[in-house]
């Protein structure tokens, strides 16, 4: 483990600081790299950004698999051809 923080949620530990905001909704601080895309404060920052194929970058971003094997490399979609 290289201690990356999508690495700490794997290990079960959520990783991110959750505070409340003026009306008390559960708010959750992620590092660079890390994303609270399921809105779930418990889970913490249980997205990697930069390999998600399903958050790619910013949640919510798919990546096409059309012609190959979607992937997300550093935050940007890419396909792997079909041999």
């Amino acid at each position: 483990m290289s201690g990356e923080p999508w690495e700490q949620h794997l290990s079960g530990d959520p990783i991110g600081s959750s505070e409340r905001d003026q009306r008390g909704t559960s708010m959750v601080s992620c590092p660079a790299g890390a994303a609270d895309c399921n809105g779930v404060a418990a889970d913490g920052c249980e997205v990697n950004l930069n390999t998600s194929t399903s958050n790619c970058g910013v949640c919510g971003r798919v990546c096409s698999s059309t012609g190959g094997t979607a992937t997300c490399s550093a935050g940007l979609c890419g396909i792997t051809c079909s041999a």
